[in-house]
């Protein structure tokens, strides 16, 4: 089966821990890189021993620059033809594999022309393959980037895309170009399809960095851009020797980084080294390639500023234009995230406090939530001199409602008997399930205490309505009133603890204790479950 997405602790993600780290990410690809290497020198000595200008020179330069892309080619669709690959990626891959294959017939073409004496520096039929495996190129790159981000996030990848391309093609136009635009000029034809072939370039390393960015340095995608961008260096390098007087002859430079970046795209088709699948909702760019669009626009804004301190020019101009514009654009979506993620993070915190403080079967605050309320009442208590009333209500019998009517049944009881406690406090009383089948109470008024506990018992002791039965219901009841001062004079009179905590657990005592005192006095020597109400 196709592994799953790489982690940080997976072998095919080079890491830069210590020496070890590249070495072992190199280990799969080491025995095809020394591959590639040797066959390169093979054809490096073959070609300048029958002589590179030369007729079977260039002939050994011609077919291996054939065979190459042709053996990546077959390795792509390859791995696109595998069941086990994900389907996300055979697209990917099928799309990469058929590049590849239009430009190994493009260089049938223009080798045979090369060959034939005619003059490979003018637009010929070759560079249409040429175009289509640039097209390819970078449509394979956006597939697999388009996999890696969605929502709000892909919007950002596409700005930080087009920030990243624009400062790239400002950087490659003003270094290396900008002495031969003029030749555009005077020869569109011929110049048109090598320059398009630069833009493509740019645009396949600008998706494929990118993605490096969101799917982690993986030794495909590393490979990849490393063979693009040597493919990228021969087509400047074929750009620049169209503008010369002699022209473009093979044996040259730009042979060796099209042989070269091919075959690391041929190394990169490793079935023992695979992309890894693109998880659902996209991957979030690595920390440190935040600021890989911003490191891109340093050079690119410093070159524009000096060609238009020493020349004036409007296309200069409009390129810093566009850069400052996206930056900007790619800001306000920076803060847009922020804010949703911010938003999103404060109902979230919401949500988890309603968890945290209330009851899920009655509504009511739980445990915790009544303790900390009651340890403000007992503050403010000790602050203005006023007394609270704590009361606990515990249901009599309640498990033999259980066992007769069924658990459903007593759920349903007790989210009765919390309504009724809900609906008979006052806005300023606090209701709170307890636990199991008992309730407390807090009354943060100098109220009496058995008015509190009499008025609990009768709204508790009418009949209720459970699984279509009436069932009277008998409920102890155990109330304090106290003044948080006096009480915590007694504490501190008897060597007790008297801060707020402790006056807490003093007052839950107490309605405690005088509650389980009713429950023993009121116990009846039957036992038997609670029933509907005597007839008059």
């Amino acid at each position: 089966m196709q592994p799953g997405p790489a982690r940080a602790d997976d072998p095919r993600v080079i890491q830069r821990r210590g020496p070890g780290g590249v070495a072992a990410a190199l280990r799969v690809v080491r025995g095809p890189l020394l591959l590639l290497v040797a066959a390169l020198a093979a054809v490096a000595g073959a070609a300048h021993l029958l002589g590179p200008t030369g007729t079977a020179g260039r002939a050994v330069l011609g077919v291996a620059e054939v065979l190459v892309p042709a053996v990546a080619a077959a390795r792509c669709l390859r791995l696109a033809a595998r069941r086990a690959a994900p389907p996300q990626l055979r697209g990917t891959w099928g799309l990469l594999g058929c590049g590849l294959a239009s430009w190994s017939l493009g260089q049938v073409v223009f080798a045979a022309m090369d060959l034939g004496g005619l003059d490979p520096s003018a637009t010929t039929a070759a560079d249409l393959p040429f175009l289509l495996w640039g097209l390819l190129a970078c449509a394979a790159a956006s597939s697999f980037l388009r996999l890696r981000s969605s929502g709000t996030l892909g919007a950002r990848t596409v700005i930080d895309g087009a920030l990243l391309g624009c400062c790239l093609l400002t950087v490659v136009v003003l270094l290396w170009l900008d002495g031969a635009l003029p030749h555009l000029e005077e020869r569109p034809l011929e110049f048109a399809f090598p320059l398009a072939f630069q833009v493509l370039d740019v645009a396949y390393l600008t998706a494929t960095a990118m993605a490096l960015l969101h799917g982690g340095p993986t030794r495909p995608l590393v490979l990849a851009l490393a063979g693009g961008a040597l493919v990228t260096a021969g087509d400047l390098l074929y750009f620049l020797a169209l503008t010369t007087p002699g022209g473009f002859t093979t044996g040259g430079s730009a042979d060796l980084c099209w042989l070269t970046g091919f075959g690391l795209f041929a190394v990169a088709a490793d079935p023992r080294n695979p992309l890894p699948p693109p998880p659902p909702g996209g991957d979030e760019p690595a920390r440190w390639g935040v600021g890989v669009p911003y490191v891109a626009f340093v050079p690119a804004a410093a070159l524009v500023v000096h060609r238009l301190w020493s020349e004036p020019a409007r296309e200069p101009l409009a390129a810093l234009v566009v850069v400052i514009a996206l930056v900007l654009l790619r800001q306000y979506l920076v803060v847009h995230d922020h804010r949703a993620l911010l938003a999103t993070a404060e109902e979230q915190r919401r949500a988890l406090e309603v968890v945290a403080h209330v009851d899920p079967l009655t509504g009511l605050v739980n445990r915790r939530r009544f303790s900390l309320v009651l340890a403000g009442a007992v503050a403010e208590g000790l602050r203005t001199g006023g007394h609270v009333v704590v009361a606990f209500v515990d249901l009599d019998r309640f498990k033999e409602v259980n066992d007769t009517l069924g658990h459903a049944a007593g759920d349903e009881l007790l989210r009765a008997v919390a309504d009724r406690l809900a609906s008979c406090v006052r806005s300023g009383d606090h209701a709170a399930r307890w636990g199991g089948d008992e309730f407390a109470v807090l009354v943060p008024e100098d109220v009496p205490a058995d008015a509190v506990a009499r008025r609990l018992r009768a709204v508790v002791g009418a009949p209720f309505e459970v699984a279509g039965t009436a069932l009277d219901v008998s409920a102890s009841t155990g109330a304090v009133r106290s003044s948080p001062r006096r009480l915590r004079e007694e504490r501190l009179a008897a060597g007790a603890g008297a801060e707020v905590e402790d006056l807490v657990e003093a007052l839950l005592a107490r309605a405690d204790a005088l509650m389980y005192g009713e429950k023993r006095r009121s116990r009846a020597p039957s036992t038997a479950p609670p029933g509907p109400p005597a007839a008059p």
